[in-house]
């Protein structure tokens, strides 16, 4: 096993626990690109929509200004620390998640044979879960179409709910540089 940590070597290091098989150098690089490419568009368009938001909801871009600028006002270095303290900022980009999801679909295949709502699922079944639909519900959200990032302050009860905890967490590690160039953005306007 790799002692490095980089994405490659933690690939290289998986293996098949039915075969014990590895991925050979083509499975490897297509994975590595599919990476590569789900983590830039996937960010860009997460971006792209929370941005669109916050210019439809002109209120709710000012509040997340003034968060930004007490949690910044002492310093000029945005930290991991400071980041977690954006609790608005979270809650907004957690919202745009659940309204626009760059990922509308969930693909798995069945390990065993299962049941799920009354229907057998054979084992090596290839299960789809529209996660835009499931978004959408208003068996889990109140007034679903809504772009209301306060439904998340309770502390994250709805949270589970959706499927944005691996994408939120994506996003908000990702998007420091993001952030900074909000936060000059706001001293430019000042």
């Amino acid at each position: 096993m790799s002692s490095k940590r980089d994405l490659l070597s933690l690939l290289m290091d998986q293996h098949d626990e039915d075969t014990g098989a590895t991925m050979d150098d083509e499975l490897l690089r297509a994975q590595v690109f599919t990476f590569m490419l789900a983590g830039h568009e996937t960010t860009s368009v997460s971006m792209m929509w929370t941005l669109y938001e916050l210019a439809r909801h002109p209120d709710i871009a000012k509040q997340v200004r003034k968060e930004i600028q007490l949690v910044m006002k002492d310093s000029s270095e945005l930290t991991w620390g400071k980041l977690g303290e954006l609790k608005l900022l979270g809650n907004v980009i957690k919202e745009s998640l659940r309204l626009h999801p760059p990922a509308t679909l969930a693909v798995r295949v069945a390990k065993e044979n299962d049941v799920i709502g009354g229907y057998e699922i054979p084992k090596g079944t290839i299960v789809s879960l529209g996660i835009d639909a499931v978004h959408h519900l208003t068996k889990f959200w109140k007034d679903p179409h809504a772009f209301d990032p306060q439904r998340f302050d309770e502390n994250g009860k709805l949270y589970w709910y959706s499927l944005l905890s691996c994408m939120w967490d994506i996003v908000r590690w990702t998007n420091l540089f993001w952030i900074d160039v909000l936060r000059q953005k706001i001293k430019q306007t000042k």
